[in-house]
């Protein structure tokens, strides 16, 4: 719980001003922004992995690239589903 509550940033409005609007629209949207990099990072590891897992053990090099367009276009829809759930740009 500690460590949860000093890691996210809570930010409370003092007035109702631009500058304050966009301090909160700013931390709302690091969190969103770091959750997706954390997933992209997760993402094309594991996608490398599979690469070369594929790659080696069935000897398919000329066809197994295909794993990296797969790849994107998952990162592409989690982005979407993202934008879609939160109402932001990520």
């Amino acid at each position: 719980l500690i460590y949860n509550n000093m890691t996210r940033k809570n930010y409370v409005k003092s007035d109702d001003s631009l500058v304050e609007d966009f301090k909160a629209y700013r931390v709302n949207n690091d969190r969103n922004r770091t959750a997706y990099n954390s997933f992209k990072s997760a993402l094309w590891t594991l996608t490398v992995a599979i690469y070369l897992l594929v790659s080696f053990i069935y000897g398919i090099w000329l066809y197994s690239w295909i794993i990296f367009i797969i790849a994107g276009a998952i990162e592409e829809i989690v982005k979407g589903i993202m934008m879609l759930r939160s109402g932001k740009n990520v």
